[in-house]
């Protein structure tokens, strides 16, 4: 058995005088940290949340969006990454939406095409829309 400095020994032949950290990277410790203060409850419940919310959104993530926001901690900024990367700025979300009126405003049906493809390339440009968070804006319009 293996003794540490204190004389104590673990089961397992390892020393108990520092232990390894098992916490997944994205889940901050709840030991006390280098000043010695505890950490509170409402920390605790911070960190909980943070946790969680980490957790939820890795999880919906493919590997290429996974890559971006790995080595992120804070559920927020990867929310902020990922917004950014797929809206982009707000100069360029507003070009998109543009772009996507003007195909709505042009929309008609091409020649050869049954009545069931045509609402099926509506739906798609509506869903498009709605997904850039437009839709309340036409109908306050209309």
């Amino acid at each position: 058995m293996a003794e540490t400095s204190t004389g104590e020994s673990s089961d397992d032949g390892r020393p108990r005088g520092r232990e390894r950290r098992t916490d997944p990277p994205h889940v901050v410790s709840s030991r006390r940290r280098g000043g010695g203060r505890a950490t509170t409850n409402e920390e605790l419940a911070i960190v909980y949340l943070n946790g969680q919310a980490i957790s939820i959104l890795l999880s919906a993530l493919d590997g290429n969006e996974y890559n971006r926001v790995m080595n992120v901690d804070v559920a927020k900024q990867i929310w902020d990454t990922l917004h950014l990367a797929h809206e982009g700025v707000d100069k360029v979300r507003r070009a998109k939406i543009d772009l996507l009126m003007v195909k709505l405003n042009r929309f008609m049906i091409i020649d050869g095409e049954g009545p069931q493809e045509m609402f099926d390339r509506l739906m798609t440009l509506v869903a498009k829309l709605e997904a850039m968070d437009t839709i309340s804006l036409m109908i306050t319009k209309w």
